[in-house]
């Protein structure tokens, strides 16, 4: 393999896990704007299992459905919670004269080392990605068991 070959094939290793960042953090993105919807609707969900009749039967749906909502809405802060995604070399570490080494490096090899550095921090997106993956998932659960709940009270409630 020439120079020339190896040139082009660090470029495309390199435009290919910055594409491959870039996927990560916008389905982070799309997770936290739906944690946030789930917050959300966990407080309308709240206000209408307490407009349920206060009667016998109700209390228990009431008081069971505040409990899951409760954990709902922990199960999304916990999925919000802000958290270090992975170290990356930043600009302002390359350019320092501590590092002299990076001054006697090719473009290949500023590349090479910025590559590495990428897929850590990829781990550690994926690893941010899985858990508010999973605090999503157990929320959305959640709420559809309130949501059971509450139409078991309404049903309840038309019965008698």
């Amino acid at each position: 393999m020439d120079s020339s070959e190896m040139h082009n094939n660090v470029i495309l290793i390199y435009q290919y896990t910055e594409k491959e960042i870039e996927g990560f953090n916008k389905s982070i993105d799309n997770l936290v704007s739906k944690l946030t919807a789930a917050l959300g609707f966990s407080g309308v969900a709240l206000k209408l299992i307490a407009d349920l009749p206060n009667d016998g039967t109700h209390f228990w749906i009431r008081l069971l459905s505040g409990i899951l909502l409760f954990l709902s809405i922990g199960s999304c802060v916990a999925g919000l919670w802000a958290q270090d995604s992975g170290a990356v070399i930043r600009a302002k570490a390359l350019l320092r004269k501590e590092y002299p080494i990076y001054y006697s490096m090719t473009e290949e090899q500023y590349r090479l080392c910025i590559i590495r550095q990428w897929h850590e921090h990829i781990k550690s997106l994926e690893d941010l990605l899985d858990k508010r993956r999973r605090y999503l998932n157990i929320s959305i659960g959640l709420l559809a068991t309130v949501g059971f709940f509450y139409m078991l009270g309404i049903i309840t409630s038309s019965i008698r």
